[in-house]
């Protein structure tokens, strides 16, 4: 085990900006400034999945775009008022741009997604839009409460 975290201090760290939604809010102004259109940005990371092989995007942050949609009350597929529902609409983009920047060498620095239905805003972002407290957060509730045998 020593042998893996000595070997892990030795890589290249980057770490994220000390305010990414300040950062993201700083770009999405310079792009209005000097072409007067109004953009959505997200700051895109990769993250593994519980059970899955391979990495998607997740949403550091982002700005000029609504992060997440409520779909409580929304019907379903069946008719029926959905109840808890909620749409992380800029970590869904974030893995389409993820999967278009690429993971290895052929890694580009941003990706356009453009026509995806997410709605643009002028308002600020607060990153307690995007979290979930431990609480009521599925992974964390059943970490705490294994099954019994």
């Amino acid at each position: 085990m020593q042998g893996l975290i000595n070997q892990m201090q030795k890589e290249v760290k980057q770490f994220y900006p000390t305010d990414p939604y300040l950062i993201a809010e700083q770009i999405r102004r310079k792009i209005f400034l000097k072409s007067l259109i109004h953009v959505g940005i997200i700051l895109v990371d990769s993250r593994l999945m519980p059970a899955r092989i391979g990495t998607s995007g997740v949403a550091i942050s982002c700005a000029g775009v609504e992060p997440v949609l409520d779909m409580r009350s929304k019907k379903d597929l069946d008719g029926n008022p959905l109840k808890v529902t909620f749409q992380a609409v800029v970590d869904n983009l974030a893995t389409i741009a993820n999967h278009k920047m690429g993971e290895g060498a052929e890694s580009k620095p941003f990706a356009i997604v453009r026509n995806s239905g997410a709605k643009l805003t002028d308002r600020k972002i607060n990153s307690s839009e995007m979290a979930i407290a431990p609480e009521q957060c599925v992974y964390v509730r059943g970490l705490a409460n294994p099954p019994k045998n």
